[in-house]
């Protein structure tokens, strides 16, 4: 079972990411301040595995960034947490939420991480999901 819990700073973030030689994330926020963001990380059985950058656009979500440390890779910990965070955060919307994957390893794995939800693919690593009122 998976855990989400919003960070305060993102030094832990930033810690996680650096593990990683090829970290597609040398910056963890957004510089752009007219967006809410958070850092939710992800732990599963008490031990920090990664972390996603969620930030608001006028009431969709965005999962901006989805990390997983190195050592829990090549396991199915990244396509099950993935799912277990869009199941997370549709529980609290009504619109929906955006995904933009960063290669097409990432690309593999949100396919297989929305099997169980409403989505619709719309090109160049992107997807929707449909909030929770559309199912």
């Amino acid at each position: 079972m998976f855990l989400f819990e919003e960070a305060d700073t993102d030094t832990i973030a930033l810690e996680m990411s650096n593990e990683d030689p090829d970290t597609p994330f040398p910056e963890i926020l957004v510089p752009i301040d007219e967006i809410h963001q958070c850092i939710l990380i992800i732990e599963e059985n008490g031990t920090k595995i990664g972390f996603a950058l969620i930030a608001d656009f006028f009431g969709s979500l965005q999962i901006h960034r989805f990390f997983i440390r190195p050592a829990f890779r090549e396991r199915g910990i990244g396509t099950s947490s993935a799912s277990a965070l869009v199941a997370y955060l549709r529980t609290e919307l009504a619109s929906g939420i955006d995904i933009e994957a960063t290669d097409e390893r990432a690309e593999r794995m949100w396919r297989r991480a929305l099997a169980d939800f409403p989505y619709r693919y719309l090109g160049q690593g992107k997807f929707s999901v449909c909030g929770p009122s559309a199912t």
